[in-house]
Order: C-alpha cells, then sequence, then structure tokens
C-alpha cells in the first residue's frame, strides 16, 4: 500500500479514542523525527488503462482510497476505505468508520516506552515520504520477543 501511496499527501496521526490529530512538528522545529499512533496512506485502487499509454491515470487526482494503519491495544489494524473522505476530515477529527473494513495484521504488539509504532522525518515542515514502523512483536506463550521494522518509501507525487 505504501508503494502505491502519494508521498504528497500521507498523513501521520496521534490516536485518542476515535480522534485523529496530524502529529506535526513542535513549532519552530520545522526538521524533526516525527512519532505517532497512526498513519494514513492515500494510493490508488484502480487499474491502469494498458491499452491507451496517454490515459494511464487521473493524474488530477491526489488518491483514490486509503489504509489507515493503527494499533489499537495490542493489535496492529488497518481501515480501508474510498479516498476522499479519507480516515479523517482535513486537519483531523472523528475517524471515519463508514465503509472501511478494518483488519487485525498482528496481535500481541507493543512498542518502546515513550515511543509509537510509526514515524517520519520531516524537512522545513514537509514529512519526506518515507514512513517507518517499529514494533515488538510477543509470543504468548513463551514471551520471546521480536522487534520488527520496516519502512515504505513513496514515490508518486500527483498532482505536481
Amino acid at each position: 500500500v505504501g508503494r502505491k501511496a502519494n508521498r504528497g499527501s500521507y498523513v501521520l496521526y496521534h490516536l485518542s479514542g476515535s480522534t485523529l490529530t496530524p502529529a506535526l512538528p513542535s513549532p519552530g522545529q520545522s526538521d524533526a523525527v516525527i512519532f505517532a499512533d497512526a498513519v494514513e496512506f492515500r494510493y490508488w485502487d484502480v487499474p491502469l488503462d494498458l491499452t491507451d499509454s496517454h490515459d494511464l491515470m487521473d493524474a488530477s487526482r491526489l488518491a483514490t482510497a486509503y489504509a489507515l494503519f493503527y494499533l489499537s491495544g495490542d493489535q496492529l489494524k488497518v481501515d480501508y476505505g474510498p479516498y476522499p473522505p479519507g480516515a479523517a476530515p482535513a486537519g483531523g477529527g472523528t475517524r471515519n468508520t463508514s465503509a472501511a473494513p478494518s483488519a487485525v495484521l498482528a496481535e500481541n504488539v507493543s512498542v518502546d516506552p515513550g515511543s509509537a509504532p510509526f514515524s517520519h522525518s520531516t524537512v522545513a515542515g514537509a514529512g519526506q515520504g518515507s514512513v517507518r514502523l517499529s514494533v515488538i512483536l510477543t509470543d504468548p506463550e513463551t514471551d520471546r520477543t521480536t522487534r520488527v521494522m520496516t519502512t515504505a518509501l513513496m514515490r508518486n507525487i500527483w498532482p505536481r
């Protein structure tokens, strides 16, 4: 999903109950690493017209779908839905749950104390199109843990 996402329109959020608040750098600190509880990838979920090399994608649209990845208790989940409207209104608000099927990706998930599962770097206040995931999975039978770290680099920037 991250590879199909639009680098210019993904959003990291702080999640409190059902309210999503954009995770932004502190005032006066435009170059920063931002940690968040959720990330919304906005992406194109339509087949390309391979018969017409000049009409592959409607470049005037930011995306056609969204995927909201978030940690809920000890479960890593994802919601899918159409874009617009996306996971939350512009600027944050109540999480959109209409027509958003959810899936549990992993259970027994935690993060380091004082941290969050998602992060990205900002330069001049703008995200750089690379979202990181860092979580700890715990086997409930043996208490053995495994750290999972990955990143999704988004290369699409539409419209320009």
